[in-house]
């Protein structure tokens, strides 16, 4: 039920941001486990943008491996459902559970969100090659990649020069509610 109440409130937000001229690329909802067993889920996730009129391709659902570990085919159902959409795909938390390569090469991710322990622990003199071997395999295999966790100018810019495809993290914002997105001026800054 709250992932349902959780998508609701995201896609007003979204309508409230588009009617005021604010324009994004997507915005991601995390789709927790237990949320397998809502069968209508799908649906329900149509109609609330058919409601507010938010095209299908500004979504992005953010899985974890756990989801098709243990649901595999119910999964890959979900996994289909989506794409037929053409809603986008990320696998959340990579890095920090299995991380099983076999599945990157068969489930229709469009994307692999770097973990920030990852960041904390990899991207950092001596250790940085393994970042890049993440970042190269993502793309090997038509895949983007999403960092989380960057704080400082020195992790952005390496992540940058390493081909990060979306970078995100305290950098260049912490979390700040949807009256603010409408005023916020990202700007770079050294922290």
């Amino acid at each position: 039920e709250i992932g349902r109440l959780i998508t609701r409130l995201v896609v007003s937000d979204m309508s409230k941001c588009i009617k005021k001229g604010f324009d994004f690329n997507k915005v991601s909802l995390n789709y927790s486990c237990g949320q397998i067993n809502d069968k209508g889920y799908i649906k329900y996730l149509k109609e609330t943008l058919d409601e507010f009129n938010i095209p299908y391709s500004k979504i992005e659902i953010e899985i974890t491996e756990s989801l098709f570990l243990d649901n595999s085919n119910e999964a890959m159902e979900l996994f289909k459902a989506l794409k037929d959409l053409d809603i986008s795909i990320a696998l959340d938390d990579f890095g920090t559970g299995f991380s099983s390569l076999n599945y990157l090469t068969y489930i229709p991710i469009d994307y692999m969100k770097l973990d920030k322990s990852m960041v904390d622990n990899y991207l950092v003199p001596g250790k940085e090659i393994f970042i890049e071997d993440l970042v190269n395999m993502a793309h090997h295999l038509h895949k983007g990649i999403i960092v989380e966790g960057i704080e400082h100018k020195w992790q952005y810019e390496q992540m940058k020069q390493l081909n990060g495809d979306y970078i995100q993290g305290y950098y260049f914002s912490k979390p700040i509610s949807v009256e603010e997105i409408l005023e916020f001026k990202p700007e770079i800054k050294d922290i």
